[in-house]
Order: structure tokens, then C-alpha cells, then sequence
């Protein structure tokens, strides 16, 4: 097996150290605790031990800017309703003060809020774990015994390695900017329409876990067919690699015909895979599209039936409507977000397959 080095672990920084210099939160040469494990979640933590309380601040920053997103689609509705009541000639004296701190809010505080959540996202979080579980399956891979390699591509092993640690790195990433916004901005668009009237806010709940039973449905299908397309590139790329690099031995001993047929069974395959992708994605697609729209529907009428019996503003109509079009079109790109997601923990699974069995070959322990 190869030696694995490496430095402490995030325990080992001093609790100064964790809060002033966040680009060292993730350890990246940490070696892995024991073996990796043949199921997916349990291999996925063998790869991120060590880089959780990143991922904690990163969640609690891109909780902030959920929050700060529904704010100030409910902000508009409140402004809407003091400039109404105040009146042209009365709004400046009577309401100065609160739209300079809706200015302040929207000019400063809220894009303060999506920084740091960027910044935890790209620089501290994305780069760093990249490192971390690429340096982890690295380490495996190289403590395979050479049968490993015998029985495999070259290219294949080396696109295996480089597309898990790239996949899983992006669902970290991608969880943090998509689900956690998510959720926190479902979170607040929820109290903001309870707050016009309960039953548009019940209205919000049962429309949520309509899109989750809709993102269950299609999810785990995309997986499977995202696995096997990645299985497909990884062929793909190894038959390619390992012709171009062993193309003298090819020139003088392989038939012609042959190694052109292997070529083009391998492009097939990778040919079928995508389009069986494909067309699941489309079928998910549409019925996003069709579903997303219910909620900003719901909401807008419902706001402007209560404005029309006297139980809601012009303001909550605005609002309701502001944070209803951004739930829609939220559900657009999170949907999408979780549609990679699962394509990525397809290509992880297909990786965790290949690089995580058991060495067969191993130092004795004296």
C-alpha cells in the first residue's frame, strides 16, 4: 500500500485560527478514516470528514441570503402601502426614515448577505473540498495492487477520479446555493403570505410538498440514467486514451477493423445513454413548468380576492405576488440545481464503484 501523510485535521486549529482565516476551515491533506465504504452516503462522508463546519458556516450564510431574498420581494409590498397612505405631498416627512432604511437594505445589507454566501460557496468551500476528496481517492487508487490495474483502462481510472471528486464537490456546492436557499426562503415566504391571511400561507406549504413529491418522482430516475452515462464517458475516454497511448502497438499488431468497431461501439453507448437522459429530462421539464405556475397563480388571485372584500392592502397584493413569482421561478432553477445534484451523485456512485473496493493486496501490520 502507499504511505498516506498528512496533516491534522480542523480540531487541530485553534479557535481563533477557525474564525479569522476561513480558507484553512477544510483541511485538505487530512488523511481519510479507514477504508472508504461500499455505500454511497457512507462514502460520501468518508470523503468530506473533516470539512463539515465549512459546509455549517456556508449553510448558515446562504440561510441569511434566503432570508434576505423573501425580505425584499415583502419590502416592495411595504413601501407600496406607506407611499399610499402617506400621500405625494406627506410621504417624504411621515416616511423618510423607513425608505431610507428600505434603501439602506436593498443598497448594502442585502448584497453583503450574498456575498458572504458566495464567498463561503466558491473560495472557502469549493476549491478546498475539491482538494480534500480528490487527495483521498488519489490515496486509494494508488494503494490498489497492480492486478487493479491490469484489469482497467488507464484513462478510465484517471476520468473516474477526476469526475467523483469534481461531482461530489459540486453537490456540496450546489445543495448550499440551491436546497439550503430553498428552504430558508420557503421558510420566510411563509411567514411573509401567513401574515396577509393563514390559508395563503397552508396554500404555500401544500404546494411545497407537491414539488418535492414531483422532484421524488423524477430525481432518482435522472440518477440512474446520469450513472449510466457517466459509465459511458468513462469507457468512452478509456478507449480513446489507452488506443492513443499505446498507438504503436496498435499500429503494428491490431486489426484496422476491429479497433474501429471497439471505437464506435463505445460512441453508441455513449450516444444511447445520453439521449435515454435527454428525453427524462424533458418529460421533467414540462411537468416543472406546468407545476411551478400554480403557486404564483394560487397566491396572486387569492391576494387580490381578499383586496377585494377589504381584508388585504394594495401592498399585500404586491407583496404576495412579488414573493409567489419569486417561489416560481425559484422552483425553476432549484429543480434544475437538484437535476444536477442527482446526475452528480450518479457520477460519484459510478466512481465509489470503480475506486472504493477493498485493496487485495496489503502490508502486514508488523
Amino acid at each position: 500500500c502507499m504511505p498516506v501523510s498528512g496533516r491534522g485535521n480542523l480540531g487541530g486549529l485553534s479557535m481563533w485560527t477557525r474564525f479569522t482565516s476561513p480558507q484553512k476551515w477544510i483541511d485538505t491533506l487530512a488523511p481519510a478514516d479507514g477504508e472508504p465504504p461500499q455505500q454511497l452516503y457512507s462514502f460520501i462522508h468518508w470523503c468530506l470528514k473533516g470539512s463539515y463546519f465549512a459546509i455549517m458556516i456556508g449553510s448558515i450564510a446562504t440561510i441569511i441570503a434566503g432570508c434576505m431574498e423573501m425580505i425584499t420581494a415583502a419590502l416592495l409590498g411595504a413601501i407600496l402601502d406607506v407611499v399610499l397612505d402617506a400621500g405625494p405631498e406627506n410621504v417624504i416627512a411621515e416616511q423618510g426614515l423607513f425608505l431610507a432604511g428600505a434603501g439602506l437594505f436593498i443598497l448594502f445589507v442585502r448584497p453583503l448577505a450574498f456575498m458572504f454566501s458566495a464567498y463561503m460557496q466558491t473560495v472557502v468551500i469549493s476549491p478546498n473540498l475539491r482538494k480534500l476528496v480528490m487527495t483521498r481517492l488519489h490515496r486509494w487508487t494508488l494503494g490498489h495492487s497492480t492486478t487493479f490495474f491490469d484489469n482497467d483502462f488507464a484513462g478510465r481510472i484517471a476520468q473516474k477520479e477526476v469526475t467523483a471528486a469534481r461531482a461530489l464537490t459540486d453537490v456540496i456546492v450546489e445543495f448550499l446555493h440551491t436546497v439550503v436557499f430553498a428552504v430558508a426562503s420557503i421558510a420566510a415566504a411563509f411567514a411573509i403570505v401567513a401574515t396577509i391571511d393563514w390559508q395563503i400561507g397552508l396554500m404555500v406549504i401544500i404546494w411545497v410538498f407537491g414539488f418535492f413529491g414531483l422532484m421524488k418522482f423524477f430525481l432518482p430516475r435522472i440518477r440512474v440514467r446520469s450513472a449510466a452515462r457517466a459509465e459511458a464517458q468513462a469507457v468512452t475516454t478509456g478507449q480513446i486514451v489507452d488506443t492513443v497511448s499505446n498507438i504503436k502497438i496498435v499500429k503494428l499488431f491490431a486489426n484496422a477493423f476491429y479497433e474501429d468497431r471497439a471505437a464506435l461501439k463505445t460512441f453508441n453507448f455513449l450516444r444511447q445513454t445520453s439521449k435515454d437522459y435527454g428525453v427524462m429530462l424533458i418529460w421533467f421539464r414540462v411537468a416543472l413548468l406546468t407545476y411551478s405556475g400554480m403557486i404564483f397563480a394560487g397566491v396572486l388571485f387569492a391576494t387580490i380576492y381578499l383586496w377585494m372584500n377589504g381584508n388585504a392592502t394594495p401592498g399585500a397584493v404586491v407583496a404576495g405576488g412579488s414573493v409567489a413569482m419569486r417561489l416560481m421561478m425559484m422552483a425553476g432553477w432549484v429543480s434544475f440545481s437538484m437535476m444536477t445534484i442527482y446526475s452528480n451523485l450518479g457520477e460519484v456512485e459510478n466512481g465509489m464503484i470503480t475506486l472504493a473496493p477493498a485493496h487485495t493486496l496489503v502490508d502486514s501490520k508488523d
